[in-house]
């Protein structure tokens, strides 16, 4: 594409200016958007030649209509778009070429219809004055009409809009209106006008102004590893202004927050009252959520931090809910810490201590700027030094401006000084909360709380258990076990196993009763057995493929005869005794849970597409 980077000029072509819209101002509105204009790549074909803000003091912001793109042929495609250019928001014209940067354009034609007044000029007219008329600074003429106490009527030129404030004698407003003349209604309770204020907000220019901005530029200005920045600076608008740092909770309000029933929303509060996290969006919430109700689990990782800032749990949402466990460990920073590393002329490296151990090494070379944290002189990460992340970070050149960073830590511009946030010296607060819903007694409530820890207690021996099944007979990927409790019985002499698979959780395997010579009994509520079926969805099931052993095992000097299945298709399962109280539960490398209206002995061929959920 390089044949075609022309050298970088803008033709303008005045067609029509009014008094207030010389030549000399058109262009310095063209070389505004030369300086401003740049190509982003989007994807393959695909790019976008943005026109970045106006710098923040710039006085004025205006309105472009976009007409055509001139391609290299000399054809032109209608865009005709309306646009503002400000200095707040960057324009963005998509650009898709078909296969040759021939097809990309030179020329945007474009037509400036309005400039706005960022800072509206004003004049005031007084009940002292007749028929008097003032200029804005280099600006229009109005003319003062008439005025009196209910009245006023302000000539205005063409071609200009205008606010109108009324006020009275001490200065207060009593109305706003665009219309150059008003008159009280009758009966008005309006107070008596003393005088009028006049703001200008914009000019429309008759004809537009029609220019030509040659694109050719806007594709060279790239940047590379290292890259001059004479010509090419573009601003970062996010670090325009440093934010206010996260304000530091005092101690008092750390050790009140707690969780609250309030109108149907578990609430983190301050005491009784909801806790907003605006300012303290530095503190870190760990968070441990169950809520339990009749055959009813749900686990959450967090609450939810609604759009006040504040983290609630909307249990019209979960209408089962009866008992809610909440544990939360908050960390919240003592101290935050502005980092502020300006460049010296004789140094590109540079250190800046934060503690007795820790230091932040800044690195300028030309257009970039990298840094490191270190401890006792090793490059660490920033969580080795704080659990908090960097609330604040900005790259300023000398002139204040905030740069923006493009890759390889290069930035648009020269950098002068590196800022950063960072909260240090974390405190700590432990929460631990039971709720009760919808007027659960103390005996509902502790029934609740009793089964949700036998699942628990279960679903740990499962894992145990499970960590034990290499144990069991198998060949050729086949696990062979006509019984769970099998791997008991041929295993009694181990104690590593014996200890953990005892006799009395063996007992709770139905499958093992006739080989091995026991009564079934339930351990804690359930049976633990291996599955017979593999459930395919919350309504389809098949059972599992069986495979004679082709070996001989002996127990109690007696022959017994294994049946095997697949690896993938083994499957540790716990069957309640009361389903509409107690979750099945599932075991390979987690624990799993579900619900279902009668015992199923299936394990589920994918735990997400069959709703298990994680314990």
């Amino acid at each position: 594409m390089s044949q075609f980077l022309l050298k970088t000029f803008i033709i303008i072509q005045l067609f029509s200016a009014s008094v207030f819209a010389t030549e000399t101002e058109v262009k310095s509105l063209s070389d505004s958007i030369h300086k401003q204009m740049f190509v982003e790549k989007k994807k393959a074909q695909k790019m976008s030649i943005v026109i970045d803000p106006l710098h923040k003091k710039h006085p004025y912001s205006y309105q472009l209509n976009l007409k055509k793109f001139h391609f290299h042929d000399e054809s032109t495609i209608t865009y005709d778009k309306v646009v503002i250019l400000d200095s707040n928001n960057q324009i963005d014209i998509p650009i898709t070429f078909a296969s040759k940067p021939i097809d990309i354009p030179t020329q945007i034609s474009v037509e400036c219809t309005h400039r706005y007044f960022q800072t509206m000029p004003s004049l005031e007219f007084s009940l002292k004055e007749k028929k008097v008329q003032k200029q804005f600074t280099n600006g229009p003429v109005c003319k003062l009409i008439s005025i009196n106490k209910k009245h006023f009527y302000v000539d205005t030129p063409q071609n200009f809009t205008f606010a109108f404030i009324a006020l009275d004698k001490k200065g207060n407003t009593i109305f706003e209106t665009d219309k150059s003349s008003f008159s009280y209604p009758k009966g008005s309770k309006y107070a008596a006008l003393y005088s009028i204020k006049v703001l200008l907000k914009s000019q429309t220019f008759t004809p537009p102004l029609a220019f030509t901005i040659n694109c050719n530029e806007a594709y060279a200005k790239t940047i590379s590893d290292y890259p001059s920045d004479k010509f090419h600076l573009r601003e970062d608008i996010s670090k325009r202004e440093h934010k206010t740092s996260p304000q530091i909770i005092k101690d008092e309000i750390l050790e009140s927050l707690n969780y609250r029933l309030i109108d149907d929303k578990i609430t983190l509060c301050q005491a009784e009252t909801p806790f907003s996290l605006k300012n303290h969006m530095n503190i870190i919430n760990d968070e441990s959520i169950t809520l339990l109700g009749d055959a009813y689990i749900k686990k959450l990782s967090s609450s939810y931090l609604e759009e006040d800032f504040i983290k609630r749990i909307d249990l019209d949402k979960k209408p089962k809910t009866q008992v809610a466990i909440l544990k939360n460990k908050i960390l919240a920073p003592s101290e935050q810490l502005l980092i502020e590393v300006i460049r010296k002329s004789n140094r590109d490296t540079q250190l800046y201590p934060i503690d007795k151990e820790s230091s932040l090494k800044v690195i300028f070379k030309d257009n970039s700027l990298t840094y490191q944290f270190m401890k006792n002189d090793k490059d660490v990460t920033l969580s080795e030094i704080t659990p908090f992340a960097i609330t604040f970070e900005a790259v300023y050149n000398a002139d204040g401006m905030a740069l923006l960073r493009d890759e390889n830590n290069c930035y648009w511009g020269y950098p002068h000084k590196l800022t950063l946030s960072i909260p240090i010296n974390p405190k700590a607060k432990s929460i631990e909360q039971i709720i009760s819903i919808d007027g659960l007694n103390a005996e509902q409530t502790q029934a609740l709380l009793n089964n949700y820890e036998q699942v628990n207690r279960v679903a740990a021996l499962m894992a145990e258990i499970n960590s034990l099944s290499s144990k069991m007979p198998q060949e050729n990927d086949i696990i062979y076990n006509e019984s769970l409790s099998a791997l008991h019985y041929l295993n009694k002499e181990q104690v590593n196993i014996s200890s953990i698979y005892t006799q009395e959780i063996a007992h709770s395997d139905p499958k093992g009763q006739i080989a091995h010579e026991y009564l079934v009994k339930p351990y804690m509520g359930y049976y633990i057995t291996v599955c017979d079926k593999i459930e395919l969805s919350d309504s389809k099931f098949i059972d599992t493929q069986k495979w004679n052993s082709s070996k001989d095992y002996s127990y109690n000097d007696e022959d017994l005869e294994f049946i095997g299945v697949k690896k993938n298709d083994w499957g540790l399962i716990a069957i309640p005794v009361d389903p509409t109280k107690m979750p099945h539960l599932y075991t390979n490398y987690e624990q799993y849970y579900k619900f279902f209206d009668k015992p199923q002995n299936a394990k589920p061929k994918s735990v997400w597409k069959t709703a298990w959920s994680s314990l």
